[in-house]
């Protein structure tokens, strides 16, 4: 169970509540999304996993951090940019592409491009940045060749708009508006509550296409309420960290936002406009300052949105997954199976997935009391693992407490980019001797 930091963007003539919904639990009114954007940029810029898709949206995120921040902020930015491209380098093969890890030996055509549209997406301008070093410049030089070649390998044309993707990034650049708007007002679809998204694909696909036509039409300033209802369906499915599910949804994310900010969303306080805060009306400046909101209404006469952080309680439940992808797991000693525990002994955790991996896959873990991960002098309980293309791993533990009789652990198999694919072999027990 987690508090998830989502957003609604109010419409005039919208509303609010405590009591619309029991997941939710507290509402604040918002000066801007600019907060938020920072927030959602840091969180991607130091995702946990780094495949060749999640190191160019690092290095995207970083870049917009980079160009944006000062001081610290900027230096650390220099070094998680110029480090991501040393890592895509060791993961790039010629005349190929991008491989998924670096001891991968196959390209993957779909994460190869995504990866060489992120970096061609960022980089120009992080080259072009007029305060940035030569070290930095010369590491933007380096990807942009890379991403360059693996474009023209995958037969990406600059020119086509084949996704909202692509149709954000036209209007990014300030080309072929119409074109674009009209690509996604033909893929936007109605959906329940007065929202709309781009039903393609699982939810991820789902997400990242919706954020990215709700970022085209916002940038555009082109059907504006559409826009709003789009993005809305998108950021309420925010994560307690201000993120998505994956690096693709949240890269997505971080576009929608920016979009949002450059089109001065949440600007009803610029106008004057008077919001409705339980029931009582009063000035934006005020309802940003307000506490223990209970509703939040914007009048039908208003001028602009309104911005409101919703916070809500969310539960993931690993029993969806018990029918889902096979998965084993158990303890070795010594290569040996092994039940029952010595106090004090170290061994290893293996979990399978019989399956077979899928990119994308992480394993996560929850020791039970007596088993830790002893790392960097902690015991660690929660853990996660990318098996970076392997069908097992091996996680070194250690009894690092006694017991009586048995306590329960768990495994569960989940994926970066299906939201939907999951595994669980259901609740473990061990015991220690």
């Amino acid at each position: 169970v987690h508090d998830a930091q989502t957003l609604t963007i109010l419409q005039p003539g919208d509303s609010i509540s405590l009591d619309d919904c029991p997941d939710i639990i507290k509402l604040a009114v918002l000066p801007s999304v600019a907060g938020q954007m920072k927030v959602s940029t840091r969180v991607v810029a130091s995702y946990a996993h780094s495949c060749c898709e999640q190191t160019a949206t690092k290095i995207a995120a970083n870049a917009l951090a980079y160009m944006g921040g000062d001081g610290d902020e900027k230096r650390d930015a220099e070094a998680a940019v110029i480090a991501g491209i040393r890592r895509e380098e060791s993961m790039f093969s010629s005349g190929y592409g991008f491989r998924m890890y670096p001891e991968y030996n196959e390209v993957n055509d779909m994460w190869s491009s995504l990866t060489a549209r992120r970096l061609l997406s960022c980089l120009p301008a992080l080259r072009d940045c007029g305060n940035a070093s030569s070290d930095l410049r010369e590491a933007c030089k380096r990807g942009i060749k890379m991403a360059q070649e693996a474009a023209s390998i995958h037969g990406i044309r600059p020119d086509a708009i084949s996704s909202c993707h692509d149709a954000y990034i036209a209007v990014s650049e300030g080309k072929r508006l119409d074109e674009a708007c009209n690509f996604v007002r033909g893929k936007l679809e109605p959906e329940s509550g007065n929202r709309m998204c781009v039903k393609a694909g699982g939810r991820v696909d789902m997400r990242a296409e919706t954020a990215f036509a709700a970022a085209t039409l916002l940038l555009a300033g082109r059907d504006m309420s559409t826009a709003i209802c789009a993005a809305n369906w998108v950021t309420e499915q925010m994560n307690g960290d201000g993120s998505l599910h994956s690096t693709v949804d949240s890269f997505a994310l971080i576009a929608l936002l920016g979009a949002m900010s450059k089109r001065g969303v949440a600007c009803a306080g610029e106008s004057g406009s008077r919001v409705i805060v339980n029931h009582e009306e009063m000035s934006v400046s005020d309802a940003i300052k307000a506490a223990d909101i209970q509703s939040v209404g914007l009048p039908a006469d208003s001028e602009g949105v309104l911005a409101i952080q919703v916070i809500r309680r969310r539960e993931e439940n690993w029993d969806q997954f018990l029918n889902g992808a096979r998965v084993t797991a158990g303890f070795k000693r010594n290569g040996e199976w092994v039940n029952s525990l010595n106090p004090g002994e170290e061994l290893d955790l293996v979990m399978r997935i019989e399956d077979g991996y899928r990119v994308g896959d992480l394993c996560h873990i929850c020791l039970p009391p007596s088993l830790s991960f002893v790392f960097g002098g902690g015991q660690v309980k929660v853990m996660a693992f990318d098996p970076e293309g392997k069908d097992e791993i091996a996680v070194p533990v250690a009894v690092t407490s006694s017991m009586r009789g048995t306590q329960h652990w768990a495994v569960c198999l989940r994926n970066m980019f299906e939201e939907e694919r999951g595994g669980n072999p259901g609740l473990q027990e061990v015991s220690v001797n």
